[in-house]
């Protein structure tokens, strides 16, 4: 399994992704192949959430 920042890179920082916040919806570049259960994992792992 890959370590939790080697899932999910970095947030993306935009406009767009910006307006997203007011919705709590966050944007992030995750690596490629990635399924939604890793990504998920990782997110809770890196933000104890």
């Amino acid at each position: 399994m890959n370590s939790p920042r080697d899932v999910v890179i970095r947030p993306i920082v935009s406009e767009k992704s910006y307006a997203g916040l007011e919705l709590n919806t966050y944007t992030f570049l995750v690596a490629p192949g990635s399924n939604k259960t890793e990504i998920k994992q990782a997110i809770q792992q890196i933000w104890n959430v």
